[in-house]
């Protein structure tokens, strides 16, 4: 899987399953919900062969302070995502 992190934005690419993406979600929920950032959430892709999966795209009311990008950027290396931070 590989991610991207921008201002307002976070999109999670290349999930084989469904369960992994649920798994990231979940993470990134419990850093910014507590904090009251409004997500929305957008869903797309497959598991076929020959794709490139599930993906999500987290679409943020607000931009994310440093502390919430250090924490989320931790959660997808920790899960070993390849992330690419986009600096807006």
């Amino acid at each position: 899987m590989y991610a991207r992190i921008a201002s307002k934005l976070i999109v999670v690419r290349g999930a084989s399953s469904y369960t992994d993406l649920r798994d990231v979600i979940d993470g990134i929920n419990q850093v910014l919900l507590p904090r009251g950032y409004i997500l929305a959430y957008f869903f797309e892709g497959t598991p076929v062969l020959g794709g490139e999966g599930f993906s999500v795209i987290v679409k943020l009311d607000r931009a994310l302070g440093d502390a919430e990008r250090k924490a989320i950027l931790r959660i997808l290396v920790n899960r070993r995502i390849v992330v690419e931070e986009d600096e807006l």
